[in-house]
């Protein structure tokens, strides 16, 4: 036997398998045995039981923990559907009777306010912009139109060059 029952560590899979192989083995290897267990005499086939008891209890909890799993899943989704669907209510009364309707206080239900950015937000997102257009060089609408180039006039051809005269 091994030490995994005696000292109660180790996985529940080594404690069941350790259990199941006790329990078939315990008849063959010590028939007629009779143990006391906490001043209590137990005989070989309530020793049986005890061990495939154990190994029962452990297929339950694993049988209870994939059931809890999965319930806790359909109440994921189910959640999800709710939230969908208030959504979709909300929805509905602003875009059928207006922001400020009734029906939405009647339903416990309230317009989606806008968010608003702080002061620091704000001045971070100027600064952004400008580090932007210095990286980048570009220029605003006003800052275009102010832009006027002037092209230098085009050197007039001298006679005295061969080839000057288009032959």
């Amino acid at each position: 036997m091994s030490n995994v029952i005696l000292s109660g560590k180790g996985n529940r899979a080594s404690l069941v398998a350790e259990a199941t192989e006790l329990a078939a083995k315990i008849e063959s290897e010590l028939p007629g045995a009779v143990f006391v267990v906490k001043g209590v005499k137990v005989t070989l086939a309530q020793a049986k039981a005890t061990l495939l008891g154990y190994v029962t209890a452990v297929q339950s909890t694993n049988t209870g923990r994939a059931t809890v799993h999965n319930l806790v899943g359909a109440e994921s989704d189910a959640l999800d559907e709710m939230r969908d669907l208030g959504h979709a209510i909300q929805s509905f009364v602003i875009s059928n009777y207006g922001v400020g309707a009734a029906q939405l206080g009647a339903l416990n239900l309230s317009a989606k306010k806008p968010a608003t950015k702080t002061v620091a937000v704000k001045a971070e997102a100027i600064a952004k912009g400008k580090a932007t257009r210095e990286v980048r060089h570009t220029l605003g609408p006003r800052q275009k139109a102010a832009l006027h180039g002037s092209v230098p006039p085009a050197p007039a051809p001298s006679p005295d060059r061969p080839g000057s005269n288009g032959r």
